[in-house]
C-alpha cells in the first residue's frame, strides 16, 4: 500500500486536514492488513513518513517563497531556515530517545516512526499557521 499526498499550490486549512486525516485513514487500513508482523508495521510508518514529508516540505515551501521574493525578508528567512534545521535535528534526536524505551528490542523502530511522525504532522500544522498568521500581517 502506498500512501498518497495531494499536491496543491494552495491548501486551505479543510483541504490539509482532510489530507492529513487520508493519510492516517491509510495508516490504519495499511496497519490492520500488516497484523502484527512488525515488518510489515514498520513499513506501513515508513509509508506514513514518507507521505508526511511531502506534505512537510511543501508546506515550509510555502511560507519560504514569499519570503525569498522580499528582500526586507531576509532576516526573517534565515531564522525560518535556522528553525527548520534545529526542529529536524530535535525531532530525529527526541524519536531516538523515545525508541530506546525499547532499545534492543523487535518492535522500536516502531516507537520511532510513530513519535516522527507525530513531530512532522504537528510541524506541518505549524507551518500552515506561519503561513496564515504569524508571518502573514
Amino acid at each position: 500500500m502506498s500512501f498518497s499526498c495531494k499536491s496543491s499550490t494552495s491548501t486551505p486549512l479543510s483541504a490539509l486536514g482532510k489530507e492529513l486525516q487520508e493519510i492516517e485513514l491509510q495508516k490504519k487500513k495499511c496497519d490492520q492488513k500488516a497484523g502484527s508482523i512488525t515488518l510489515f508495521l514498520e513499513n506501513c510508518g515508513a509509508e506514513k513518513r514518507d507521505a508526511l514529508d511531502i506534505i512537510l516540505n511543501r508546506e515550509y515551501k510555502k511560507v519560504m517563497d514569499p519570503l525569498k521574493a522580499d528582500e526586507d525578508s531576509n532576516e526573517v528567512k534565515k531564522r525560518l531556515l535556522q528553525s527548520q534545521r534545529d526542529w529536524l535535528k530535535f525531532r530525529d534526536s527526541e524519536c531516538r530517545f523515545v525508541e530506546s524505551e525499547l532499545l534492543g528490542g523487535s518492535a522500536k523502530h516502531l516507537l520511532f516512526l510513530e513519535c516522527f511522525n507525530k513531530f512532522t504532522r504537528d510541524r506541518v500544522l505549524r507551518l500552515y499557521d506561519y503561513q496564515h498568521t504569524t508571518l502573514n500581517r
